[in-house]
């Protein structure tokens, strides 16, 4: 993400959790957006009691649960959030907990199925691993490596930018021309 961009998203399309907004970056790129965010003045642009940058990425861990039955593996391992379509709507996140310990759960999909990611403190992932895993027997759950995932998300035709184009691919080169075609009105 630029500077620009996160500034873009912070002011316009934060997530609001309570009073607070949240920004999260992902990937080996979190720490270059977060110090890119930091130059471009993000701090010195809004109240400093109220922005403030920090980089947490060792302190969380994130767990993908997709597929068609994602939703009930969640339900069994019980974190206590209402998963329902209308609750929690895809691109939504909302709050649960496993083991006395909060976990982020945030509907999104990088596979073109229903998918959960799971954000928990990194000293309590592999207890939660461990839970899904169990409760995934039962629905005949496997586990998915990230390259798997990164080609499942190919295939359904979500690009990253970065890894699948260069500075010279258009949206149309890889056969993505929908939100260029003109609103019929």
């Amino acid at each position: 993400m630029s500077a620009m961009a996160g500034l873009h998203y912070l002011t316009r399309y934060g997530v609001a959790v309570g009073r607070r907004v949240v920004v999260a970056t992902n990937n080996g790129l979190a720490y270059e957006a977060a110090t890119a965010l930091s130059r471009a003045g993000v701090e010195g642009r809004f109240d400093r009691s109220r922005v403030v940058i920090h980089d947490a990425t060792a302190r969380y861990a994130t767990l993908t649960v997709t597929g068609p039955k994602s939703r009930a593996l969640l339900q069994a391992v019980g974190l206590g959030v209402d998963l329902d379509d209308a609750a929690l709507p895809h691109m939504a996140l909302a709050w649960g907990g496993f083991g006395g310990v909060a976990v982020r759960v945030t509907r999104v999909s990088f596979t073109g199925d229903r998918s959960y990611e799971l954000s928990i403190r990194a000293d309590r992932a592999l207890p939660l691993w461990r839970a899904l895993k169990e409760a995934g027997r039962a629905f005949d759950a496997v586990l998915l490596g990230g390259e798997a995932l990164m080609i499942l998300r190919a295939e359904k035709g979500y690009i990253v930018i970065g890894k699948d184009t260069d500075g010279r691919t258009r949206p149309m080169d890889l056969g993505v021309s929908g939100p260029f075609e003109r609103k019929k009105g």
